[in-house]
């Protein structure tokens, strides 16, 4: 900003001044406090999903025909604009490795923007580069189909690169949720809290390409894993975290 003094002064005369705050994430309270905010004007409401749209009904078998999936692939997939905290890349890091382990296992990366190349660098130095695809945007409103047509969804989140709190609520958790399928999620912040690892998705260590990969092996090896996960993740999300609700 040219007027970082100005801009910072206005905000916090916004924040003292109002008489209700909405964050979604619960590291926005001390950064919030530390403008002199009250702590108990500060309301937290993480983001949600439209789970009528998002939801386990979708057949997404004729995309999945689309992209050359047979029906005993398992579909590991990312949807997101690849920022610098999305762990794209850390994901990326993975392929070799799982797909070593697993014959059927597939790659599916949806978006762009970010660290795309940086990714698509790493996917053609796996060795498996034929076992992922990287389909760029898709339209908004087609995602459920797209997600759909997976069997594994991971949102591989890595603490931001310039050391302060992870003060995200990522849409893509919830949407995942809703999906109903089996899910690989950084431990990380809110996503930590909001999932149980092995009851409502597999926790990972986030940016570490080990523990990623053995959560993808693992849950790629057991659909009734994927299923149960998948199930339980769905009741979570549609009793507290849809848009209605919130």
């Amino acid at each position: 900003l040219h007027y970082e003094s100005v801009a910072q002064a206005i905000e916090t005369a916004n924040f003292q001044s109002a008489d209700l705050i909405i964050g979604n994430a619960e590291s926005m309270i001390d950064e919030l406090v530390s403008y002199g905010v009250e702590k108990d004007k500060i309301c937290i409401i993480p983001n949600g999903v439209d789970a009528s749209r998002f939801t386990p009904e979708i057949d997404g078998s004729s995309i999945r025909s689309q992209l050359g999936f047979a029906k005993d692939d398992v579909v590991v997939s990312f949807i997101g604009t690849f920022g610098p905290w999305h762990g794209a890349e850390v994901l990326a890091q993975t392929i070799s490795k799982v797909c070593a382990h697993n014959p059927h296992v597939r790659y599916l990366y949806i978006g762009g923007g970010g660290s795309y190349e940086q990714v698509k660098e790493i996917v053609k130095s796996s060795g498996y580069e034929d076992r992922a695809k990287m389909i760029g945007f898709v339209p908004q409103l087609e995602a459920p189909l797209y997600l759909a047509a997976c069997d594994i969804l991971v949102s591989p989140q890595i603490p931001n690169p310039d050391g302060t709190p992870f003060f995200g609520s990522p849409t893509k958790l919830f949407e995942y949720m809703a999906m109903g399928k089996g899910r690989v999620v950084s431990d990380l912040d809110q996503m930590g809290r909001i999932l149980q690892d092995n009851k409502t998705a597999l926790l990972s260590i986030p940016g570490n390409v080990e523990s990623l990969s053995n959560a993808i092996v693992q849950l790629a090896a057991d659909s009734d894993l994927r299923s149960m996960l998948g199930a339980n993740a769905r009741e979570e999300v549609v009793k507290k975290y849809t848009w209605d609700r919130h």
